[in-house]
């Protein structure tokens, strides 16, 4: 049975490609960003429809004038109109559709900036689980060859029998330490596998992960390369350009406007004997004026003032939230760096050492398989440590470019 689960666990082992590679994939194959791009198509259409102009009116009519009995005469007219609008109007509706079209490729990438900062968490998450599970299953397979050993020198009469069940114990407590997590593991990996677009993931590879060197600048120097280079503050930004663009075209709405009409008629001739008359063709020329008295209710534009006005705090709020998370990451990623140092390799170094010599030990007679255990479990703790402090430096680095707009 144990040699059914080594192998098992083993032939699933298959190397992902690094993390740029899976970075790439997700730009690509990502379900969520992919339905997110959509979004730009929809605001390129309603861009080119916002160019539109207005359509004008044909109108006919027919009329009779009794001819059946009276012979006043039949008459076909024909009116084309023309409404212009004096405010600008289709140059606001331009206007508030190219912006949309900002805020929509905004959004797009504040979207992907985010996406790529989960995407680095669930890659150090499963990169860190898929280590855990390898450590814990070497664990496994050193006490499963000691718990044998054990079991050869109970019958050679070397150890007790209390020493063999105990080292048996041993093994199989860490072979469900393993289990838990490789279930861990995949568990990651499927994770992953979402944010590439369902592709399987079976593992990782084994080297490090890759912590981008901060750039040689000062916290106000990132905090000042933030507020250029967010995407979620370059998405307000581009709201509060929308709101001005929508505010002209409610001024628009409420500018007077004319309606040109053209027409043409033609009488047939009156047979009428008290009032004859010869057939004619007729032209007619008008101007339209309305009267917008519903202009003078103001409130529409109002509101729009009031959402220029929002936009602007809400751009100043989030330069101030940019700040804070700026100097939050920063922060985060000097204690991350402080933790993860030289002498933790010497650490690990050392306790690999003490393991080492401990089992070399424990197997000609000399420690008690207690001192063993103290020994393998002080190693994987430390072991987990490092693994941890590293996951958590990737995270932190990651996390401050996606606060710096990187």
């Amino acid at each position: 049975m144990f040699l059914l689960l080594v192998s098992a666990w083993t032939a699933r082992a298959i190397v992902l490609p690094d993390y740029t590679t899976f970075l790439h994939k997700v730009a690509e194959q990502n379900a969520g960003y992919l339905a997110e791009q959509c979004q730009i198509d929809v605001a390129l259409a309603q861009q080119e429809a916002a160019r539109v102009f207005r359509d004008p009116e044909v109108g006919f009519s027919y009329g009779n004038n009794q001819d059946w009995n009276l012979r006043m005469g039949q008459s076909i007219a024909a009116e084309l109109s023309y409404t212009v609008p004096l405010g600008g109007e289709r140059s606001a509706n331009m206007g508030v559709a190219n912006a949309e079209l900002e805020v929509t490729r905004a959004a797009v990438a504040d979207y992907f900036r985010n996406l790529q900062q989960s995407a680095a968490e669930a890659y150090a998450n499963a990169w860190l689980a898929v280590n855990k599970a390898k450590l814990l299953h070497e664990t496994w397979l050193s006490f499963l060859s000691v718990a044998h050993g054990d079991s050869l020198r109970w019958v050679a009469g070397d150890v007790t029998e209390a020493v063999a069940i105990q080292s048996a114990v041993e093994a199989h407590v860490y072979m469900h330490r393993w289990l838990n997590a490789d279930a861990e593991r995949l568990n990651a990996l499927a994770a992953l596998a979402n944010l590439i677009g369902g592709e399987p993931v079976e593992d990782l590879q084994d080297s490090l992960l890759p912590i981008a060197p901060l750039p040689a600048l000062s916290l106000e120097d990132l905090k000042n390369q933030a507020i250029r280079c967010r995407a979620d503050l370059i998405h307000a930004t581009a709201e509060h350009r929308l709101t001005e663009q929508q505010l002209r075209v409610v001024r628009a709405s409420n500018a007077p406007e004319l309606t040109f009409t053209a027409g043409y008629e033609y009488a047939t001739r009156v047979r009428n004997e008290e009032a004859p008359a010869p057939p004619y063709h007729g032209f007619s020329v008008g101007v339209a004026i309305p009267l917008k008295f519903s202009s003078l209710n103001n409130g529409n534009v109002r509101a729009a003032q009031a959402g220029v006005r929002y936009a602007e705090h809400n751009c100043r709020a989030l330069e101030l939230q940019i700040h804070m998370e700026v100097e939050q990451a920063y922060n985060t990623w000097k204690v991350a760096s402080l933790m993860l140092t030289h002498s933790h390799h010497h650490i690990l170094e050392d306790a690999e050492r003490v393991l080492q010599k401990n089992t070399e030990s424990y197997q000609l007679g000399e420690t008690s398989l207690f001192e063993l255990v103290a020994a393998r479990t002080a190693y994987n703790d430390l072991q987990l440590a490092y693994l941890e402090d590293y996951a958590e430096l990737f995270t932190a680095r990651a996390a401050l470019a996606a606060a710096i707009g990187e």
